[in-house]
């Protein structure tokens, strides 16, 4: 029995959802993954270069900081990286539509190891530019590559179960983070006293598990699928032609909201910095735990979205992201442990958590809205959008930091323009105002109209439709509404065999 028929015969997990059901269905979903060959080599390579990425997370502004970037010069650094992701995000997508994901994802990965190996030698930030086009290139696409092929070959009713589910193990994946302290110790131990060089040394980790990610596509080439026929041109096309106007909207809403995010995430490590004197390693328990309550939260979203509907959850979770923006607005500029600090741990990490789970709702919204031919070109398209606002983030962020904290902002008078304007507040205003326009786009029927497609039906397992429900089970009065539907069913049960593969 594989494990699409054990997932498949699952019993249902009801209507009380918690998380331990929620487990229990990633866990289904984990099995799929590792258990059918075509998927197993592309997400074990995806994990391990993931992981390896996670554990240099924490230093990588310090590091560029110590190579003497300043913050402007981190906002165009992430501003190359996002470009090329934007770019090449839908070139990408249409690949692994017409031609496979296998190729698209080894060259990709390929231009990902070469960055990675730049920015560990770079001494300017030349060179560090010409890193981040690199894995702008390569790192940014690689999960909405597979995303995509995977969401084209499962059932639309396990569109969103897929989405969430990848995304909780690319954020599981990140408490790697939670290794930084050790590695850094461990390195001082090893004779690496001096700050850049040791810098370097947990930068290039990210080079070797990148790498040996590599290995893993190139070995597992012949296991990963069958080659198959590729998808015509044309039937590509009118695929993607079938994308509607809801789809465009979401995409652009998605947008916006990683603009919010990317700024308050690039800022994040400056703002502790520059107000408490933090470092790497407060930065590197901190980030971590907000991957980790991040991650439970994103387990959650599905029952969420079973009590309340979608548009409910994803505005209630926009006005919890610009409600906790408050942590990133309190300013201390001392390192003794006060009411500030407090502050921003209790808030400012719970409002990434919203605006990051934020995110991942709206870009299950948006999937449900395009044809699952055309999933490949689809998240190509919305990582492009997620890496616009990305850049749109990234430079945005810093340049009104650098207005908040020069001297022009400096206002002596305790005015509430001063106040907002000063000690590096503005980003954060302007990201609350961004978040305010959130939850107006929110109020379009677009996301009731996707709602019945991210609720799950009688069965709350890894299929969500139960194959073979009878017409009264359904509700359908109507029979011809009735076949309709037991057709279409059928149709997206088709069993996950060799034939139906189109990895390569």
């Amino acid at each position: 029995m594989t494990a699409m028929d054990t997932a498949k015969d699952a019993a249902p997990l009801g209507t009380r959802w918690n998380l331990r059901e929620q487990i229990g269905v990633q866990r289904e979903l984990l099995t799929i993954l590792l258990s059918e060959p075509r998927f197993r080599t592309l997400m074990l390579a995806l994990w391990l270069s993931d992981f390896g990425s996670s554990i240099h997370r924490p230093v990588i502004t310090f590091f560029f900081l110590q190579l003497g970037a300043t913050v402007m010069d981190i906002g165009y650094l992430s501003f190359f990286m996002g470009t090329a992701s934007m770019i090449l995000s839908p070139i990408y997508g249409w690949m692994v539509d017409s031609r496979g994901v296998l190729k698209p994802l080894l060259l990709s990965a390929l231009s990902c190891g070469f960055g990675c190996l730049i920015r560990a030698i770079a001494s300017t930030p030349v060179h560090l530019i010409t890193a981040q086009l690199f894995m702008g290139i390569g790192g940014s696409c690689q999960w909405s590559m597979v995303k995509g092929y995977i969401a084209s070959e499962l059932p639309h009713s396990k569109r969103a179960l897929l989405v969430v589910g990848l995304r909780a193990q690319m954020t599981l994946l990140t408490l790697g983070s939670f290794l930084y302290p050790a590695l850094d110790s461990g390195l001082q131990l090893l004779g690496f006293a001096d700050k850049l060089l040791r810098y370097r040394a947990e930068v290039g980790t990210c080079a070797i598990f990148c790498w040996v990610g590599i290995v893993i596509l190139i070995a597992g080439c012949s296991t990963a699928g069958r080659p198959s026929d590729p998808k015509p041109q044309r039937h590509v096309e009118q695929s993607v032609s079938r994308c509607s106007f809801d789809f465009l909207v979401a995409a652009g809403t998605l947008s916006l909201v990683s603009c919010c995010q990317s700024a308050c995430r690039t800022l994040w490590p400056i703002y502790i910095k520059f107000h408490f004197g933090w470092e790497a390693r407060s930065f590197a328990f901190l980030s971590s735990t907000n991957t980790l309550l991040f991650s439970i939260a994103l387990a959650m979203y599905p029952s969420w979205t079973q009590r309340m509907s979608q548009r409910q959850v994803l505005q209630g979770l926009a006005w919890l992201s610009l409600l906790t923006l408050f942590g990133f607005c309190v300013g201390a500029r001392q390192q003794s442990l006060g009411l500030p600090h407090l502050l921003h741990v209790f808030l400012g990490v719970p409002s990434l958590v919203f605006v990051g789970v934020l995110t991942s709702g709206i870009e299950i919204a948006a999937s449900l809205c395009v044809p699952a031919d055309a999933q490949g070109w689809a998240m190509g398209l919305l990582n492009s959008a997620q890496a616009a606002g990305g850049v749109a983030g990234s430079l945005l962020g810093p340049a009104l930091w650098t207005i908040s904290i020069s001297e022009v902002a400096d206002v002596s008078a305790p005015s509430l323009v001063g106040v907002l304007l000063s000690e590096g507040r503005l980003p954060f205003v302007v990201t609350a105002a961004a978040l305010l326009l959130c939850v107006m786009l929110l109020q379009c029927p677009l996301w009731q109209r996707a709602e019945h497609t991210a609720q799950p039906g009688n069965s709350t397992t890894i299929d969500m439709v139960p194959i073979g429900c009878a017409t009264e089970d359904l509700g359908f009065d109507d029979p011809e509404n009735a076949k309709g539907h037991r057709q279409a069913n059928e149709d997206e049960n088709l069993p996950l065999n060799e034939e139906n593969s189109k990895v390569c």
